[in-house]
């Protein structure tokens, strides 16, 4: 089975709904940034092709790498929430552009809006192969397995939320 996977950095575009954008978001301290921790399901965040394990380098055009985790969920969650721009990149391929020398922006990024048309045709600039998958196979190739449980570490909660948001 195949795994959805979308390798670059990729420019995501999503309008906010009544529940929200649908991803969770995480500050990841060896890493060093915000990273995301899951997508939910047929949510404006998955359909526009995020992944858990991006990590977010922009929003709205700004670069949010040296950020706190509350600046950037204010930053995501300022404004209407109507065409919100988060550009992330698979960790992967972060090594690969870090070692190289290549900053991230969204002038390199892979264009996301082929990905839900119905001939599922990419225009000749955005990348095709086994890992680019049509919108029909999305749920079949969602990894499968066991997740673990995880305990939070006693102390307050408002320092917990500031790890881990739900937006």
């Amino acid at each position: 089975m195949s795994k959805r996977k979308f390798n670059g950095p990729r420019l995501i575009v999503i309008d906010k709904t009544s529940d929200g954008f649908g991803f969770h978001m995480y500050t990841n301290k060896q890493l060093n940034g915000q990273y995301i921790k899951s997508v939910n399901l047929k949510s404006p965040a998955y359909d526009a092709g995020m992944l858990a394990g991006d990590h977010v380098i922009e929003v709205d055009g700004e670069n949010i790498e040296r950020c706190t985790h509350q600046e950037v969920v204010r930053r995501i969650q300022s404004g209407t929430g109507i065409g919100k721009r988060i550009l992330v990149i698979d960790q992967e391929t972060e090594k690969i552009f870090k070692a190289q020398g290549v900053m991230i922006t969204e002038g390199a990024t892979i264009n996301m809006d082929w990905v839900d048309s119905p001939t599922v045709t990419p225009p000749p600039s955005s990348p095709t192969g086994p890992g680019v998958l049509p919108p029909s196979s999305r749920a079949a190739a969602l990894p499968q397995g066991r997740k673990k449980s995880k305990e939070a570490k006693s102390g307050d909660w408002a320092s917990k939320k500031a790890l881990f948001d739900n937006l």
